[in-house]
């Protein structure tokens, strides 16, 4: 593989073609963010931790949008697709990976896209990500993994996948220290809910324990739970959103790491999705693991 510099990238700050953005969004391998000061209008990629700044005149260029052309004949079934088509593909990837940062295109002073790629077929962004998964693969997982489990943890996975599967809402906490198995249990009911086309959000009180989930991500991204929280607060999304018709859909979440989370997010995500479902369930009628352990010290600095 060719290191930003063989790709003729220039560290000073301009960019060359042979390093497209878009390739390296299409593969999943740049992380992007916002540059300030005197670079403002410049998107600066992280390919492997190596900070490497982009002239938004590559936007322009066929490079950036070399990687978009397989993507959209397979995912959107455009065999021959346009200049404009693979410019407007590239911009929405990268909008994605800037929102997740709480960033924007316009922010970066860079156009947005002219087509818009989260409903060309009838689904939202959001949603199209969580069915995004391969049914084979993951009643492969799910069948090698259950098969793999001791009697404590199949009694576990019996249990929640019994409940699911009569619709019984429930609320399920799985206890125990580190190195016993939490996170391939967490794993095996995600396989297990999105095999069979459900939606199965995945989420962590960390962003280290959030990378151990397939999928996953911290609670505080995925239910945009405020920072700054209190008895009253609210997740920062409203009813009218891509977000909140995932929500509507989702037919399961794991929030590991729980006992790390102050009591004030729950129930900002509980009154929030009560409000989105129009349920007075817990968490809308939303079945819910928790995982965790509570012999957990907490981190303190004298």
């Amino acid at each position: 593989m060719e290191t930003p510099n063989e790709g003729g990238i220039d560290p000073g700050g301009v960019s060359a073609s042979r390093y497209g953005v878009a390739d390296g969004i299409a593969h999943g391998g740049l992380g992007v963010g916002l540059e300030t000061g005197a670079r403002l209008g410049k998107i600066e990629a992280r390919p492997q931790g190596t900070f490497v700044v982009v002239d938004i005149k590559t936007l322009c260029g066929p490079s950036f949008c070399a990687g978009s052309g397989p993507i959209l004949q397979r995912q959107f079934h455009i065999q021959i697709p346009t200049l404009n088509q693979l410019r407007s593909y590239a911009l929405y990837r990268l909008q994605d990976l800037l929102e997740k940062s709480g960033k924007s295109l316009e922010e970066c002073k860079l156009p947005l896209p002219t087509i818009r790629f989260e409903n060309l077929d009838g689904t939202s962004r959001l949603m199209a990500q969580q069915l995004n998964y391969d049914p084979i693969a993951l009643d492969e997982i799910w069948t090698t993994g259950y098969m793999s489990t001791n009697p404590s943890q199949r009694h576990i996975l019996d249990t929640i996948t019994h409940s699911l599967d009569t619709d019984e809402f429930g609320l399920f906490f799985i206890d125990g220290p580190g190195g016993t198995g939490k996170t391939f249990i967490e794993n095996l009911i995600l396989a297990y809910v999105r095999k069979r086309g459900g939606i199965a959000l995945a989420v962590a009180s960390s962003g280290i324990a959030a990378l151990l989930l397939e999928g996953g991500r911290t609670s505080h991204s995925q239910f945009k739970i405020p920072i700054e929280i209190n008895s009253e607060s609210l997740c920062t999304f409203h009813a009218q959103t891509q977000l909140a018709d995932l929500i509507r859909a989702t037919n399961l979440i794991i929030w590991d790491e729980a006992p790390a989370q102050h009591r004030h997010c729950f129930e900002a995500v509980d009154r929030t999705f009560k409000d989105i479902r129009q349920s007075d369930e817990w968490f809308g009628g939303i079945p819910i693991i928790f995982a965790g352990t509570f012999k957990t010290p907490i981190a303190s600095i004298d």
